[in-house]
Protein backbone atom coordinates (compact mmCIF):
# COMPACT_ATOMS: atom_id res chain seq x y z
CA UNK A 1 0.00 0.00 0.00
CA UNK A 2 1.57 3.49 -1.33
CA UNK A 3 1.44 6.23 1.69
CA UNK A 4 0.27 9.38 0.74
CA UNK A 5 2.63 12.36 0.27
CA UNK A 6 1.87 15.96 2.55
CA UNK A 7 0.89 17.49 -1.11
CA UNK A 8 -1.41 14.58 -1.96
CA UNK A 9 -3.47 14.76 1.49
CA UNK A 10 -3.51 18.67 0.87
CA UNK A 11 -5.16 17.96 -2.62
CA UNK A 12 -7.55 15.59 -1.27
CA UNK A 13 -8.28 17.44 1.65
CA UNK A 14 -9.42 20.15 -0.36
CA UNK A 15 -11.85 18.01 -2.13
CA UNK A 16 -13.64 16.89 -0.11
CA UNK A 17 -13.99 20.13 1.91
CA UNK A 18 -15.50 21.87 -1.26
CA UNK A 19 -18.20 19.21 -1.85
CA UNK A 20 -19.79 20.87 1.26
CA UNK A 21 -18.37 24.68 1.51
CA UNK A 22 -18.05 27.27 -1.66
CA UNK A 23 -14.43 27.99 -1.88
CA UNK A 24 -14.19 31.43 -0.44
CA UNK A 25 -15.37 29.79 3.01
CA UNK A 26 -12.41 27.11 2.87
CA UNK A 27 -9.30 28.54 4.41
CA UNK A 28 -5.48 27.20 4.46
CA UNK A 29 -5.99 26.13 7.89
CA UNK A 30 -9.34 24.69 7.39
CA UNK A 31 -7.36 22.78 4.65
CA UNK A 32 -4.16 21.48 6.53
CA UNK A 33 -6.23 20.32 9.65
CA UNK A 34 -8.92 18.66 7.47
CA UNK A 35 -5.98 16.39 6.86
CA UNK A 36 -4.14 16.16 10.25
CA UNK A 37 -1.40 18.52 9.13
CA UNK A 38 -0.29 22.29 9.79
CA UNK A 39 -0.42 25.54 8.15
CA UNK A 40 3.23 25.18 7.46
CA UNK A 41 3.40 21.96 5.63
CA UNK A 42 0.79 23.48 3.35
CA UNK A 43 2.78 26.43 2.67
CA UNK A 44 6.20 24.09 1.93
CA UNK A 45 3.85 22.56 -0.80
CA UNK A 46 1.53 25.60 -2.09
CA UNK A 47 1.97 29.31 -1.92
CA UNK A 48 -2.02 30.11 -1.34
CA UNK A 49 -5.50 28.00 -1.78
CA UNK A 50 -5.50 28.96 -5.36
CA UNK A 51 -2.35 27.54 -5.85
CA UNK A 52 -3.85 24.37 -4.49
CA UNK A 53 -7.13 24.36 -6.69
CA UNK A 54 -4.59 24.99 -9.86
CA UNK A 55 -2.43 22.43 -8.83
CA UNK A 56 -4.76 19.55 -8.74
CA UNK A 57 -5.93 20.30 -12.14
CA UNK A 58 -2.57 20.66 -13.80
CA UNK A 59 -1.03 17.58 -12.54
CA UNK A 60 -3.70 15.39 -13.84
CA UNK A 61 -3.56 17.29 -17.44
CA UNK A 62 0.03 17.59 -17.19
CA UNK A 63 -0.11 13.49 -16.56
CA UNK A 64 -2.76 12.64 -19.06
CA UNK A 65 -0.72 14.86 -22.02
CA UNK A 66 2.51 13.22 -21.74
CA UNK A 67 1.47 10.01 -22.08
CA UNK A 68 0.39 10.48 -25.36
CA UNK A 69 1.77 8.07 -27.61
CA UNK A 70 2.38 5.83 -25.13
CA UNK A 71 1.06 2.35 -25.38
CA UNK A 72 -1.48 3.98 -28.32
CA UNK A 73 -2.69 6.88 -25.43
CA UNK A 74 -4.17 9.78 -27.80
CA UNK A 75 -5.61 12.98 -27.45
CA UNK A 76 -9.39 11.22 -28.10
CA UNK A 77 -8.10 9.19 -24.73
CA UNK A 78 -6.78 12.63 -23.00
CA UNK A 79 -10.49 14.09 -23.82
CA UNK A 80 -12.20 10.87 -22.59
CA UNK A 81 -10.11 11.01 -19.38
CA UNK A 82 -10.46 14.70 -18.77
CA UNK A 83 -14.27 14.52 -18.98
CA UNK A 84 -14.14 11.82 -16.64
CA UNK A 85 -12.28 13.82 -14.13
CA UNK A 86 -14.75 16.88 -14.61
CA UNK A 87 -17.61 14.69 -14.05
CA UNK A 88 -16.03 12.81 -10.77
CA UNK A 89 -15.05 16.29 -9.44
CA UNK A 90 -17.90 18.36 -10.85
CA UNK A 91 -18.68 20.25 -7.29
CA UNK A 92 -14.93 21.14 -6.83
CA UNK A 93 -14.10 22.50 -9.67
CA UNK A 94 -17.72 24.72 -9.84
CA UNK A 95 -16.56 26.00 -7.05
CA UNK A 96 -13.42 26.59 -8.05
CA UNK A 97 -14.76 28.16 -11.07
CA UNK A 98 -17.55 30.21 -9.19
CA UNK A 99 -15.48 31.20 -5.70
CA UNK A 100 -11.80 32.23 -7.27
CA UNK A 101 -11.36 35.72 -8.60
CA UNK A 102 -9.24 38.04 -10.68
CA UNK A 103 -6.06 37.47 -12.15
CA UNK A 104 -5.40 34.21 -10.57
CA UNK A 105 -8.81 32.98 -11.19
CA UNK A 106 -9.13 29.33 -11.75
CA UNK A 107 -10.77 29.94 -15.15
CA UNK A 108 -8.17 31.97 -16.53
CA UNK A 109 -4.86 30.24 -14.54
CA UNK A 110 -6.02 27.36 -16.00
CA UNK A 111 -6.66 28.14 -19.48
CA UNK A 112 -3.45 29.84 -19.72
CA UNK A 113 -1.66 26.36 -18.34
CA UNK A 114 -3.24 24.51 -20.92
CA UNK A 115 -2.82 26.40 -23.75
CA UNK A 116 1.21 26.53 -22.49
CA UNK A 117 1.24 22.87 -22.25
CA UNK A 118 -0.56 21.75 -24.96
CA UNK A 119 1.96 24.14 -27.39
CA UNK A 120 4.93 22.81 -26.03
CA UNK A 121 3.52 19.34 -26.14
CA UNK A 122 2.82 19.48 -29.72
CA UNK A 123 5.89 21.02 -30.09
CA UNK A 124 7.26 18.09 -29.30
CA UNK A 125 5.50 15.70 -30.72
CA UNK A 126 5.95 16.76 -34.38
CA UNK A 127 9.69 18.43 -33.96
CA UNK A 128 8.47 22.23 -34.37
CA UNK A 129 10.57 25.34 -33.07
CA UNK A 130 7.43 26.62 -32.08
CA UNK A 131 3.70 27.07 -32.86
CA UNK A 132 2.49 29.51 -35.75
CA UNK A 133 0.95 32.57 -35.00
CA UNK A 134 -2.29 30.90 -37.05
CA UNK A 135 -1.89 27.70 -35.14
CA UNK A 136 -1.16 28.72 -31.37
CA UNK A 137 -4.23 31.73 -31.84
CA UNK A 138 -6.51 27.79 -32.90
CA UNK A 139 -5.37 26.23 -29.87
CA UNK A 140 -6.27 28.82 -27.96
CA UNK A 141 -10.36 29.27 -29.21
CA UNK A 142 -10.12 25.40 -28.56
CA UNK A 143 -8.63 25.31 -25.00
CA UNK A 144 -10.79 28.19 -24.09
CA UNK A 145 -14.34 27.02 -25.92
CA UNK A 146 -13.56 23.26 -24.12
CA UNK A 147 -13.28 24.88 -20.73
CA UNK A 148 -16.10 27.13 -21.03
CA UNK A 149 -18.21 23.29 -22.39
CA UNK A 150 -16.80 21.60 -19.43
CA UNK A 151 -17.54 23.65 -17.04
CA UNK A 152 -21.25 24.24 -18.46
CA UNK A 153 -21.71 20.52 -18.57
CA UNK A 154 -21.10 20.59 -14.88
CA UNK A 155 -22.36 23.46 -14.04
CA UNK A 156 -25.68 22.24 -15.91
CA UNK A 157 -25.50 18.32 -15.22
CA UNK A 158 -26.78 18.16 -18.92
CA UNK A 159 -27.86 14.52 -19.33
CA UNK A 160 -25.88 13.80 -22.87
CA UNK A 161 -24.09 10.89 -22.17
CA UNK A 162 -20.29 10.81 -22.10
CA UNK A 163 -19.36 9.72 -25.08
CA UNK A 164 -21.18 12.37 -27.36
CA UNK A 165 -19.36 14.32 -25.17
CA UNK A 166 -16.30 14.05 -26.16
CA UNK A 167 -17.12 13.91 -30.30
CA UNK A 168 -18.42 17.12 -29.78
CA UNK A 169 -15.44 18.40 -28.26
CA UNK A 170 -13.04 16.38 -30.80
CA UNK A 171 -15.30 17.43 -33.44
CA UNK A 172 -14.69 20.82 -32.43
CA UNK A 173 -11.14 20.91 -32.97
CA UNK A 174 -10.54 23.84 -35.83
CA UNK A 175 -9.66 22.69 -38.68
CA UNK A 176 -5.56 23.71 -39.10
CA UNK A 177 -5.25 22.20 -35.88
CA UNK A 178 -6.73 18.72 -36.11
CA UNK A 179 -3.41 16.95 -37.63
CA UNK A 180 -1.76 17.88 -34.32
CA UNK A 181 -4.06 16.97 -32.33
CA UNK A 182 -5.71 13.82 -33.87
CA UNK A 183 -3.23 12.66 -36.59
CA UNK A 184 -4.21 8.92 -36.58
CA UNK A 185 -7.91 10.73 -38.38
Amino acid sequence: MKKKTSKELLMESILELSETRTMDKITVKDIAANCGLTTQTFYNHFRDKDDLVLCIHKDFVRQKLEQIGENGYSYRDVTRDHLSFYWQHRQFLLNAILHTHGHDAYYLSFNRFAVELTAELICKWHHLEKLTDELYTYLRLYVYGAMQLFAAWAYEESPIPKPEKMDYLLNSIPAPLRPYLLPEE
